[in-house]
């Protein structure tokens, strides 16, 4: 934003050392010594701020003012006035006035005033900005997609996000499910309020419990103070929690009693507090399965399934695959300031053939790593980092090895599925193998398997 000023005044010499020391401060300053000379060089828009004396000859500079604020209504304005009288600040401050000055008033208190009313402006602008780029980002017609599922599901979004009704996201890890949850909360009216994410495997059963509903003083070794959880720092937001499986069943029975009345207690406390939240829960785990297997609280996903939303994984909606790597393209090159022509058939014929077990997220790295690191204009076969073995893999001729061969190659082909299933979380990975995390770290060493640590 320009640092620029419209100032009035009808005291010239004022006007004159005012102008000069504020362009001398790298302020521009377009100064008028009557409202008739200046009302015609106003343009709405155009000044950061406006500085104008109350009594500028027969006018009357509340009234100039509000004049002003109709053209313009967020448009800064200070006023000079040698009236301090409390009944005029307050009709200046209704008026929608952000500060006033004193005559007579030194240079450096002027300058004081309209720079840090200046920040205060670049700050909101800055503020406004961040809202409409999630705003663009979050919106459901801008979720790509040509894919019939999808669009089903971007009208089942559209129905039920004016709603406080609970939702169950499930797909697989990096489908999206974050995505729609916010999508979801940004269609809301709930949208003016914060959104925030716990990552339920994150957390241990005790910190999780802490987190999401705070606890008192004294409630355990080390609670020095009362905190506030998650459910009432939210307020009338939205709460999603990611991975909600890998809860345990203590934690599940008090989530349950928060969807059923409506309330939670801090930890180490008795008294209730009521909670005011929508809830979006997420897993990458099929929870009927889980329930049905005894692992997940029946009650609890009934009431977490009231509108279920399944998001297909990428190797099931390949019409998008095309969309979204030159979406990617587009993003990325931009990011590198690099200018790349759109891939040819081969490269899409080569995407389209990957599985994708890392869905969206994974083509949005294997595309962030090929602009990143090409070295020209256009995309080659060598650009997309996916390993050629890896999108027409051809079967072991298994029948040809002896057992112990054999075992070694499943067990090595095992863990690589699971590497990528997991992006690379040994926790998971011992969790879905029910093993110990030191026996997978001794696998992926035998196998000669790398992750990311």
């Amino acid at each position: 934003m320009r640092k620029n000023i419209f100032l009035v005044d009808d005291d010239t010499s004022f006007l004159k050392l005012t102008r000069l020391f504020l362009q001398r401060e790298n302020w521009e300053c377009d100064a008028f010594a009557s409202w008739e000379a200046a009302k015609s060089h106003y343009e709405p828009g155009k000044y950061s701020i406006v500085l104008i004396d109350l009594n500028i000859g027969t006018h009357n500079g509340l009234e100039i003012v509000e004049e002003i604020k109709k053209q313009n209504p967020s448009q800064a304005v200070v006023i000079i006035t040698g009236n301090t009288s409390l009944e005029t600040v307050v009709l200046a401050l209704r008026l929608g006035v952000c500060d006033y000055l004193t005559k007579p008033c030194e240079n450096e208190e002027i300058l004081l005033r309209i720079e840090n009313l200046y920040r205060l402006i670049t700050k909101d602008e800055e503020i406004s900005e961040l809202k409409r780029e999630i705003s663009g980002k979050y919106q459901f017609h801008q979720i790509i997609t040509q894919d019939e599922k999808m669009k089903k599901l971007f009208q089942l979004a559209k129905i039920i996000s004016p709603t406080d009704t609970t939702v169950l996201i499930q797909g697989e890890t990096g489908t999206g499910k974050e995505l729609f949850a916010r999508a979801i909360h940004h269609e809301s009216p709930r949208h003016i309020h914060d959104f925030i994410v716990v990552n339920c495997a994150g957390l241990n059963e005790n910190l999780l419990e802490s987190h999401l509903f705070g606890h008192m003083k004294g409630a355990f070794t080390g609670a020095f103070e009362t905190v506030k959880g998650k459910f009432e720092l939210v307020g009338n937001g939205t709460i999603f929690l990611d991975e909600i499986s890998e809860t345990s069943s203590h934690f599940q029975k008090k989530l349950l009693r928060v969807l059923q009345e409506r309330t939670f207690e801090r930890v180490g406390d008795s008294r209730s507090i009521e909670c005011k939240a929508r809830v979006i829960a997420a897993t990458n785990k099929n929870l009927k399965v889980l329930v049905e297997k005894g692992d997940f609280r029946e009650d609890l996903f009934f009431r977490l399934n009231v509108v279920p939303m399944q998001i297909p994984p990428l190797r099931e909606r390949q019409c998008d695959i095309p969309l979204l790597a030159n979406h990617f393209i587009e993003n990325y090159s931009k990011k590198f300031n690099k200018s790349f022509a759109l891939p040819d058939e081969n490269i899409f014929d080569r995407l389209l053939n990957y599985p994708w077990p890392g869905n969206i997220r994974e083509l949005e790295h294997y595309i962030e790593k090929a602009v990143l690191m090409s070295p020209g204009n256009i995309f080659t076969l060598d650009d997309i980092p996916v390993p050629a073995e890896q999108v027409q893999p051809s079967p072991p001729k298994t029948f040809d090895m002896d057992y112990e061969s054999f075992m070694n190659h499943s067990e090595k082909s095992y863990f690589e599925h699971l590497l990528r299933q997991y992006n690379d979380n040994i926790a998971k990975i011992a969790g879905h193998g029910k093993i110990t995390k030191k026996t997978v770290y001794a696998k992926m060493k035998l196998h000669s398997l790398k992750w990311k640590e």
